[in-house]
């Protein structure tokens, strides 16, 4: 039996945190509190020029004291628009675009109300084609997690680089590489565009045992 592990969700979220799944049966936290500054509003693709940080605005007020499932998305600017035209341009001529994109797309621009649904929809899809469990959600929040491995709030924007006994980085074809290197610590759509099929394997290769 696995042990578990509990972590936030996360908005189209990288190859660190899917790995996760590899090796525990992953709890979603349902419950939290928002926090700013995390993945949980952004998602990093790689461009032409190097990484690129999009965002999600969220209605004015004080997230931070409100429940998760509360954050309401604000819409007054066309920002799905925004986000589609910048991963169209960064992998339009990517191996799988043709493939992913449009169902991509329809995440986007389904425009839900709230941040906690767009962003089950966006983990649900990169579940579904990383060949991964649904996972379950809390049930209440806890300050402390003592049923496995606490994970949340450890896979952030200004902590890409924090040592993770459990994940082992595998560079991978990339669109870019030629002139920018390879860059980690992007979104999973980035594999899977470049990769298609094969994606789940090279993500296999990333999850360690410590």
């Amino acid at each position: 039996m696995q042990d578990s592990l509990l972590i936030e969700l996360q908005l189209f979220p990288s190859l660190q945190y899917l790995s996760k799944w590899l090796g525990f049966s992953v709890i979603l936290e349902g419950e939290e509190h928002y926090q700013k500054g995390s993945f949980r509003n952004r998602y990093h693709l790689a461009t032409a020029q190097g990484k690129l940080a999009l965002s999600v605005p969220l209605e004015k007020g004080k997230h931070q004291q409100l429940p998760v499932r509360e954050v309401k998305i604000d819409y007054k600017k066309d920002w799905p628009k925004q986000h589609w035209r910048s991963i169209e341009t960064a992998y339009g001529k990517a191996p799988f675009f043709d493939y992913y994109g449009e169902e991509i797309r329809a995440i986007l621009e389904s425009r839900p109300s709230h941040l906690f649904a767009l962003n089950w929809a966006a983990l649900q899809f990169l579940l579904e084609h990383f060949q991964l469990e649904t996972p379950s959600f809390t049930a209440q929040f806890s300050h402390q997690f003592e049923a496995g491995i606490d994970f949340r709030n450890q896979i952030r924007p200004q902590q890409a680089k924090a040592p993770d006994p459990y994940f082992a980085p595998l560079p991978y074809p990339q669109l870019f590489e030629d002139r920018l290197g390879f860059l980690p610590h992007l979104s999973a759509l980035d594999l899977l565009f470049c990769m298609g099929p094969e994606a789940p394997y090279y993500l296999a290769q990333q999850f360690k045992t410590p």
